[in-house]
Order: structure tokens, then C-alpha cells, then sequence
């Protein structure tokens, strides 16, 4: 009952539900302060220890314009981070879904179907897959595989010799869930293939579907003049320099930065802004419906004992939605400054998200 609704029906107890109700507001908002210190803690211990050097953090609801929590670490103004895999959510997936809203391609087609027109010399093993089995990694291959040798340091491959890599790739004969990045540079390749056009120009081409507008950055490799707002992801000893502006993944560096497995960069603000634009769509709404019916591109996890879909990346980025409420919780960070593997950060992580659960449970 609506607070206006038991002062009419009980004006005699006012005083009483008053003092109830500002009780009931004042232990969501310890509720709230708990779990924002306790964030802050978190997210701070990792900063003092080294771990990372730039953070963004929030959490909230799709349907309120302000965030029930924002954490910024962003020094010198760099803002923009190396997003990693999150790359395959949100750029080839939903590229994919709006191709198949469009009616033009359906998910249980074959690649060989689907590129029945194209000259890529793919191989039958690969060709006899489906564009279902590709996006929810049920194809056999394996889940990494050698593309920038010996292109990495000085160029980058044509499209003649990634489909050359492709067709040596181990394949095992079985559909049994393997998270691989083959498959999504596989699609991406398609992708432009089908299209005629780049991953670059696709992205472009959804983000005005979606009606979405970044206001620092949201793309592949930033331009020269966002260079000096991008966060460094780590040092390459591959590359022997500091990654500023140039993806982390070394694949996709071979492949010109542009990739379906990787290469997207984005500002904290404007993930969260095309999370919102995206998952309110058509297009992010089928990929959510066709995730609660198997595996489609998205993770599952459970943080403060709800489910969620969501994606991590290599580079210490993550985003979870619990999509039956509307709502999303998000982790930019450069977990790889110093080290390729920071074998404490998944609990850090977990611990990070349960809190952001937490914090949304406290506002709803």
C-alpha cells in the first residue's frame, strides 16, 4: 500500500507508519552505503596493490537514467579500455541476431549455405557448421589458436591466409560446449564477407539501428585523436612496446585489430549507455530469449544468488544483466598492466559483483 493511501485509511496512526516508513528508508540507505564502501574497498586494494591502474564500475537498472553505483579510477582523463572479448556480445552477436531479424540469414544454416555466394576457400570440415553452432561454441575447435605468427610484429594478414590458419585449425568431431575464439573470428569473417563491408562499418551501421550515439568513444581501434584517452592495456613483448590505442589481443592485432573474438574499445559511460540501447532492442531481446533456451553467446553465472547473463574479457572487463528485472551490473578495468594472468583477480571479481547484486536487491 502507497504511503498517500494509509495516511487517508488510518490519518489517527500518521505518526505511527511515518516514523515506520523512515525506518524502512533509512535501512535501505545503510543497506546501500554498505555495499558501496564495501565496493570501494575492494576495487581500492586492487589499485594500492598495482593490480590495475584505471577502473570503472557501476551498476543499475535499464529502466532509471542514474546508476544505483558509479566508481571511477580514471587518471590523467584516459577513460577509454580495451574491452577484449566482450567484443563477441556485443558487436558480432547482435550483427549476427540483426541479420537474422532481417530475414536474411536463419541460425540452423550451415556456413557453406550462408557463404554459398562467397569465394573463401574454407574448408568442409568448417563449411558443414552452423551459424547456431559457431555462436554458442559447439563446433569442435579448439579454443585458441596461433593467427599472428609471423605477421604480428611488422604487418597484417590478408584475408587469403586467415582463411589459410582457419582450415588448420584442430577440430574435434563432437558438438560439446568449448568456449573458442575461432568461431567468432570465423563469423566475423563471414560477416564481412556476406556484407561487403568491415566490422567497422557493420558496428557503425547498428549503433544508428540503436539509435546510439557514443559521447567519448565506443568502436574498434580508437582514432589518433582519442590515443591520449585510452587506457594502456599491458606491455606486448611480442610487439616490445606498451599497448595504448591498439587492441591487447595478439590475434586480433594480426588481423588489423579488427576481429570478431575481439578489438572493441569503449568509455564506462558509453557501455553502459549502449547496454541500455542494445538489450532494449529487438535484437538484444532475441539474444536474451535464445540464451534462456541454450547457449547463445552469452555466460551464465549466479551473483547474490541471481541468475544472470553476461561475458568476461581478458583484459579485466565483465558485464552481467539479470534480465528478468531490467538490470545490469559492469567492470572496466587493466588487469593486465603488468601481468597476463592474475591468478587472484576471478575472486576479486566474483567478489565485485555480488556486492553490485547486492546494491540493486537494496534499491528494488
Amino acid at each position: 500500500m502507497k504511503l498517500h493511501a494509509i495516511i487517508l485509511r488510518y490519518p489517527t496512526n500518521f505518526d505511527k507508519f511515518f516514523l515506520l516508513f523512515t525506518a524502512q528508508r533509512i535501512t535501505v540507505s545503510c543497506r546501500l552505503l554498505v555495499g558501496w564502501l564495501m565496493i570501494d574497498e575492494i576495487i581500492n586494494q586492487q589499485l594500492s596493490a598495482g593490480i590495475v591502474s584505471h577502473v570503472y564500475c557501476s551498476c543499475g537498472s535499464f529502466a532509471d537514467d542514474q546508476p544505483y553505483y558509479r566508481f571511477q579510477h580514471l587518471p590523467n582523463n584516459q577513460r577509454i579500455f580495451d574491452l577484449a572479448s566482450l567484443t563477441k556480445p556485443l558487436v558480432t552477436l547482435p550483427l549476427l541476431v540483426d541479420c537474422y531479424l532481417d530475414g536474411k540469414l536463419k541460425l540452423d544454416w550451415t556456413l557453406k549455405r550462408w557463404l554459398a555466394s562467397s569465394s573463401l576457400a574454407l574448408t568442409d570440415r568448417l563449411l558443414s557448421r552452423s551459424i547456431a553452432e559457431l555462436i554458442g561454441h559447439r563446433t569442435g575447435l579448439v579454443a585458441w589458436h596461433n593467427f599472428w605468427l609471423p605477421a604480428l610484429s611488422n604487418r597484417t594478414l590478408t584475408t587469403t591466409e586467415v582463411v589459410a590458419k582457419l582450415n588448420r585449425c584442430p577440430i574435434n568431431n563432437n558438438n560439446n560446449y568449448l568456449y573458442s575464439d575461432v568461431n567468432y573470428i570465423l563469423l566475423g569473417l563471414a560477416l564481412a564477407e556476406v556484407s561487403g563491408k568491415s566490422l567497422t562499418e557493420l558496428l557503425v551501421d547498428l549503433f544508428n539501428k540503436l539509435n546510439f550515439l557514443p559521447n567519448v568513444y565506443c568502436g574498434f581501434t580508437p582514432a589518433e585523436s582519442k590515443i591520449a584517452e585510452t587506457i594502456v592495456s599491458g606491455y606486448c613483448q611480442i610487439r616490445c612496446r606498451w599497448l595504448r590505442g591498439e587492441v591487447h589481443d595478439e590475434n586480433c592485432a594480426a588481423l588489423g585489430g579488427v576481429s570478431g573474438h575481439a578489438g572493441l574499445f569503449s568509455s564506462g559511460d558509453d557501455l553502459v549507455a549502449y547496454l541500455r540501447r542494445l538489450f532494449t532492442h529487438d535484437i538484444g531481446l532475441e539474444i536474451i530469449n535464445s540464451n534462456n533456451q541454450q547457449r547463445f553467446g552469452l555466460m551464465q553465472e549466479r551473483y547474490a544468488l541471481t541468475p544472470v547473463l553476461g561475458h568476461l574479457g581478458f583484459t579485466g572487463c565483465a558485464f552481467w544483466l539479470d534480465v528478468t528485472r531490467g538490470n545490469y551490473a559492469l567492470l572496466l578495468t587493466n588487469r593486465t598492466l603488468k601481468y597476463r594472468l592474475v591468478a587472484s583477480f576471478a575472486e576479486t571479481r566474483r567478489k565485485i559483483f555480488n556486492e553490485l547484486f547486492n546494491v540493486i536487491h537494496s534499491r528494488q
